[in-house]
Protein backbone atom coordinates (compact mmCIF):
# COMPACT_ATOMS: atom_id res chain seq x y z
CA UNK A 1 0.00 0.00 0.00
CA UNK A 2 3.05 2.51 -0.29
CA UNK A 3 3.03 3.87 -3.51
CA UNK A 4 5.63 6.59 -3.25
CA UNK A 5 7.88 5.31 -5.91
CA UNK A 6 4.77 5.22 -8.52
CA UNK A 7 3.91 8.76 -7.04
CA UNK A 8 7.76 9.91 -7.26
CA UNK A 9 7.62 8.84 -10.97
CA UNK A 10 4.83 10.76 -12.09
CA UNK A 11 5.60 14.10 -10.49
CA UNK A 12 9.07 13.79 -12.19
CA UNK A 13 6.97 13.31 -15.33
CA UNK A 14 5.04 16.16 -14.70
CA UNK A 15 2.07 13.83 -15.42
CA UNK A 16 -1.30 15.81 -14.80
CA UNK A 17 -3.90 13.13 -15.70
CA UNK A 18 -4.14 9.89 -14.03
CA UNK A 19 -6.19 6.77 -14.54
CA UNK A 20 -6.52 4.54 -11.71
CA UNK A 21 -7.66 1.12 -12.29
CA UNK A 22 -7.83 -0.24 -8.84
CA UNK A 23 -9.83 -1.40 -6.21
CA UNK A 24 -11.20 1.04 -3.76
CA UNK A 25 -9.07 0.78 -1.44
CA UNK A 26 -5.73 0.93 -3.42
CA UNK A 27 -6.92 3.96 -5.49
CA UNK A 28 -8.03 5.88 -2.34
CA UNK A 29 -5.21 5.51 -0.75
CA UNK A 30 -2.54 6.08 -4.03
CA UNK A 31 -4.77 9.52 -4.38
CA UNK A 32 -4.08 10.27 -0.71
CA UNK A 33 -0.34 9.21 -0.92
CA UNK A 34 -0.20 11.58 -4.08
CA UNK A 35 -1.95 14.17 -1.86
CA UNK A 36 0.44 14.37 0.42
CA UNK A 37 3.43 14.30 -1.72
CA UNK A 38 1.85 17.72 -3.03
CA UNK A 39 1.23 15.77 -5.99
CA UNK A 40 -2.33 16.53 -7.39
CA UNK A 41 -3.43 15.45 -10.81
CA UNK A 42 -6.17 15.18 -11.81
CA UNK A 43 -7.56 11.42 -11.07
CA UNK A 44 -9.90 9.69 -13.45
CA UNK A 45 -11.58 5.88 -12.81
CA UNK A 46 -14.23 3.74 -13.14
CA UNK A 47 -17.26 2.71 -11.53
CA UNK A 48 -15.47 0.87 -8.01
CA UNK A 49 -14.82 4.99 -7.34
CA UNK A 50 -18.53 5.30 -6.53
CA UNK A 51 -18.06 3.72 -2.74
CA UNK A 52 -18.41 5.34 0.12
CA UNK A 53 -15.12 4.68 1.30
CA UNK A 54 -13.19 7.19 -1.68
CA UNK A 55 -13.87 10.54 0.56
CA UNK A 56 -13.19 8.63 3.39
CA UNK A 57 -9.94 7.26 3.01
CA UNK A 58 -8.52 9.79 0.17
CA UNK A 59 -9.61 12.77 2.09
CA UNK A 60 -9.36 15.92 -0.01
CA UNK A 61 -7.75 14.30 -2.57
CA UNK A 62 -11.13 12.78 -3.74
CA UNK A 63 -11.82 16.05 -4.30
CA UNK A 64 -12.55 16.46 -8.11
CA UNK A 65 -11.74 12.94 -9.11
CA UNK A 66 -14.31 12.00 -12.06
CA UNK A 67 -15.47 8.66 -12.99
CA UNK A 68 -17.68 6.87 -14.88
CA UNK A 69 -20.93 5.12 -13.76
CA UNK A 70 -24.37 3.89 -15.10
CA UNK A 71 -26.95 6.66 -15.01
CA UNK A 72 -27.41 7.09 -11.12
CA UNK A 73 -30.60 6.61 -9.87
CA UNK A 74 -30.38 10.46 -7.82
CA UNK A 75 -30.34 12.01 -10.95
CA UNK A 76 -33.28 10.04 -12.63
CA UNK A 77 -36.43 11.66 -12.06
CA UNK A 78 -38.44 8.62 -12.85
CA UNK A 79 -36.24 6.74 -10.16
CA UNK A 80 -37.81 9.04 -7.24
CA UNK A 81 -40.77 6.91 -5.99
CA UNK A 82 -38.49 3.72 -5.81
CA UNK A 83 -35.84 5.83 -4.07
CA UNK A 84 -38.54 6.75 -1.60
CA UNK A 85 -39.40 3.73 -0.94
CA UNK A 86 -35.98 2.30 -0.49
CA UNK A 87 -35.14 5.24 2.25
CA UNK A 88 -38.19 4.48 3.98
CA UNK A 89 -36.65 0.73 4.89
CA UNK A 90 -33.24 2.71 5.04
CA UNK A 91 -32.30 1.47 2.10
CA UNK A 92 -30.87 4.47 0.68
CA UNK A 93 -28.04 4.92 -1.64
CA UNK A 94 -27.62 1.42 -3.14
CA UNK A 95 -27.53 2.41 -6.71
CA UNK A 96 -27.22 -1.66 -7.77
CA UNK A 97 -30.71 -1.74 -5.67
CA UNK A 98 -32.60 0.26 -8.57
CA UNK A 99 -31.02 -1.66 -11.37
CA UNK A 100 -31.82 -5.08 -9.91
CA UNK A 101 -35.59 -3.33 -9.62
CA UNK A 102 -35.34 -2.42 -13.45
CA UNK A 103 -34.87 -5.96 -14.16
CA UNK A 104 -37.32 -7.16 -12.00
CA UNK A 105 -39.65 -5.03 -14.37
CA UNK A 106 -37.76 -6.00 -17.77
CA UNK A 107 -38.64 -9.54 -16.94
CA UNK A 108 -41.58 -8.78 -15.35
CA UNK A 109 -43.21 -7.34 -19.02
CA UNK A 110 -41.06 -9.58 -21.03
CA UNK A 111 -43.01 -12.63 -19.36
CA UNK A 112 -46.35 -10.61 -19.77
CA UNK A 113 -45.11 -10.17 -23.77
CA UNK A 114 -44.12 -14.26 -24.05
CA UNK A 115 -47.28 -14.94 -22.24
CA UNK A 116 -45.81 -17.92 -20.32
CA UNK A 117 -42.27 -17.73 -17.89
CA UNK A 118 -40.57 -20.42 -20.48
CA UNK A 119 -37.09 -19.28 -20.86
CA UNK A 120 -36.09 -19.35 -24.43
CA UNK A 121 -39.44 -17.28 -25.05
CA UNK A 122 -39.11 -14.99 -22.51
CA UNK A 123 -35.92 -14.44 -23.63
CA UNK A 124 -36.92 -13.22 -27.09
CA UNK A 125 -39.37 -11.34 -26.04
CA UNK A 126 -36.62 -9.00 -24.23
CA UNK A 127 -34.08 -9.18 -27.62
CA UNK A 128 -37.57 -8.34 -29.87
CA UNK A 129 -39.45 -5.52 -27.46
CA UNK A 130 -38.23 -2.30 -25.90
CA UNK A 131 -38.85 -1.89 -21.99
CA UNK A 132 -39.54 1.63 -20.16
CA UNK A 133 -38.11 0.91 -17.14
CA UNK A 134 -37.57 3.61 -13.66
CA UNK A 135 -34.21 4.41 -15.53
CA UNK A 136 -35.53 5.12 -18.70
CA UNK A 137 -36.17 2.75 -21.96
CA UNK A 138 -33.72 -0.31 -22.73
CA UNK A 139 -33.66 -3.09 -24.95
CA UNK A 140 -31.53 -6.00 -25.37
CA UNK A 141 -28.98 -7.02 -28.81
CA UNK A 142 -29.75 -10.67 -30.24
CA UNK A 143 -26.55 -11.22 -28.08
CA UNK A 144 -28.50 -10.12 -24.74
CA UNK A 145 -26.38 -7.46 -24.46
CA UNK A 146 -28.33 -4.52 -22.42
CA UNK A 147 -28.66 -1.21 -24.13
CA UNK A 148 -30.02 2.26 -23.91
CA UNK A 149 -27.93 3.07 -20.37
CA UNK A 150 -25.33 4.87 -21.45
CA UNK A 151 -22.23 5.31 -18.80
CA UNK A 152 -21.84 8.93 -17.86
CA UNK A 153 -19.00 10.65 -15.78
CA UNK A 154 -19.41 11.73 -12.58
CA UNK A 155 -17.17 13.55 -10.46
CA UNK A 156 -16.84 13.89 -6.08
CA UNK A 157 -16.93 16.88 -5.18
CA UNK A 158 -16.92 17.86 -1.46
CA UNK A 159 -17.58 14.64 -0.48
CA UNK A 160 -20.57 14.26 -2.82
CA UNK A 161 -21.07 12.40 -5.93
CA UNK A 162 -22.27 14.95 -8.85
CA UNK A 163 -22.83 14.48 -12.48
CA UNK A 164 -19.79 15.83 -14.48
CA UNK A 165 -19.98 17.75 -17.60
CA UNK A 166 -17.32 18.93 -19.69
Amino acid sequence: MDFSAIITQLKDKRIDVVYLGAWPKQMSMMMRQAYEAGYKPQFIGADVALTDDMPKIAGAASEGMIFTFAPLPEYTPSAAPVLKKLAERNMAGRPFAIYNYMMIQVYAEAVKKAGTTETAAVMKAMKSNKFATIMGEVSFEADGRMTGLDFQYYQWKDGKVKPWKM
